[in-house]
């Protein structure tokens, strides 16, 4: 897949990444995962989804995806005054959107948790939470 335009993944990493089971945040079972496909997809950025919530920095996170994806991991959404239940997950990435990317430009958002979402939203890929990525 060629893209003529970047297109954007927003990323939960909690129950995609790793699984609860594991306990450890930094465990990171799925991240190769992931990282193979990035490579196969060049034209798209990585926005982690409010992992500010939880203490993360982006230049931690950065570091996760090693210097060659590294700068594709380009920023991460804020918390939206609607809270996180009932679409405010979504609200985030529009809102990155709005202020940072053409507004039009692809998005799909990799999640475990469907009610930070408005029923219907096609951007959005549930993962399960106990099984990750």
């Amino acid at each position: 897949m060629t893209l003529t335009t970047p297109a954007y993944l927003f990323l939960d990493i909690d129950g995609v990444l790793q699984t609860p089971a594991l306990g450890d945040f930094m465990e990171l079972e799925h991240l190769p995962l992931l990282q193979s496909w990035l490579h196969e997809h060049p034209g798209v950025y990585v926005v982690l989804a409010c992992p500010d919530r939880e203490g993360l920095t982006l230049a931690q996170a950065r570091a996760w995806f090693g210097p060659e994806l590294a700068p594709r991991v380009i920023g991460m959404t804020q918390l939206s005054v609607k809270g996180r239940a009932y679409g405010g997950r979504q609200a985030e990435i529009e809102a990155w959107m709005q202020k940072h990317a053409a507004a039009q430009a692809p998005w799909c958002a990799l999640d475990d948790e469907a009610l930070l979402f408005q029923p219907g939203c096609e951007a959005f890929i549930h993962v399960h939470p106990w099984t990750g990525l």
